[in-house]
């Protein structure tokens, strides 16, 4: 089966995308991802990790109306044209859509029905509350997140199944939007295997914190991910643990 991914990002750049594509060709799939490039410049086809990667041209400010995807319908017009060519283009036979905010796009442009896999990275309808942009004057006037919360439950009831990242997630969509659990899968944002067995040692860091406690961080450094809390706390753990490091890799 030909499975098209929709991922409204450059690639590679989402191990998640890569983990679940790597699943579905060990499952005998082929896997085709959609996804985007800031730069006019850029490969259109090739071949990473025996994904099919087909990229499509997104300016920067085309790519920051997805903070307004269910508020002005630019955003969702423009990118739903890319997705029906991908599709066409591809022969598609089912698609897998990466997260919330591009679903309106697929459902457009899915003119065929083509079975839909929605796969909800995280709450985002819950987080966007965190978010810089979302909280400043301007923001408060055109984004709303419950208009994203009706936007999750209305392509989650469309989907024919969806995954989520952990069982908490799929018991609150299964009791906020009365879904049946069969429809849902739950797929963690786990590393894979090789992420620990096969890596290539840099000595320089080694030696560098050899000598040091290291408590390390790695990923998304957004205020909603606690990391002032670690910062906070060195002062209290420094004092039983002198040679402590926080090292955060974002």
């Amino acid at each position: 089966m030909k499975i098209g991914m929709i991922l409204d990002a450059p690639f590679p750049i989402d191990p998640r995308v890569s983990n679940e594509a790597s699943a579905l060709i060990s499952a005998g799939h082929e896997v085709y991802l959609f996804c985007l490039s800031y730069s006019k410049k850029f490969i259109k086809k090739e071949v990473i990790d025996s994904i099919n990667i087909r990229r499509y041209y997104c300016s920067k400010l085309t790519y920051k109306f997805s903070a307004l995807a269910y508020t002005f319908p630019y955003y969702k017009i423009n990118m739903s044209s890319k997705i029906n060519n991908f599709l066409n283009s591809n022969g598609i036979d089912k698609i897998h859509i990466h997260d919330i905010q591009i679903a309106s796009s697929v459902f457009k442009a899915n003119l065929k029905s083509l079975p839909v896999t929605l796969d909800l990275h995280e709450n985002r309808p819950e987080i966007m509350k965190f978010y810089k942009h979302v909280n400043s004057l301007l923001g408060k006037l055109l984004i709303s997140p419950k208009k994203w919360k009706i936007a999750e439950e209305k392509f989650s009831k469309a989907a024919n199944n969806i995954i989520v990242v952990t069982n908490a997630a799929k018991t609150e969509l299964c009791n906020r939007i009365g879904l049946n659990k069969n429809k849902i899968t739950v797929f963690p944002n786990t590393v894979r295997k090789s992420f620990y067995t096969d890596f290539d040692l840099d000595n320089n860091i080694v030696e560098k914190y050899r000598d040091n406690f290291v408590l390390l961080y790695l990923g998304n450094t957004s205020k909603r991910r606690g990391i002032s809390t670690v910062i906070n706390s060195l002062k209290v753990l420094k004092t039983k643990i002198p040679e402590i490091k926080f090292i955060v890799v974002g």
